[in-house]
């Protein structure tokens, strides 16, 4: 069976989520992706993500406001 080619600048919400997992991320859940979606996490227009795009506003969100 072949693996199917994931995109980083187009990724699902079942791809980015189980991507974060592997990564090392135990806590992340789509209930997560779903709060920073609410949040205004950045998405393609077609519901997709980039991957960069979402690390980069993580790191904005945890730091914004702290100098």
């Amino acid at each position: 069976m072949a693996k199917e080619k994931i995109s980083f600048t187009a990724m699902s919400k079942e791809h980015l989520v189980e991507l974060l997992k592997k990564a090392g991320n135990k806590s992340m859940t789509m209930d997560l992706l779903e709060g920073a979606i609410a949040m205004g996490c950045p998405m393609n227009e077609d519901g997709t993500f980039n991957f960069f795009d979402y690390a980069a506003w993580l790191y904005g969100a945890e730091y914004l406001g702290k100098e």
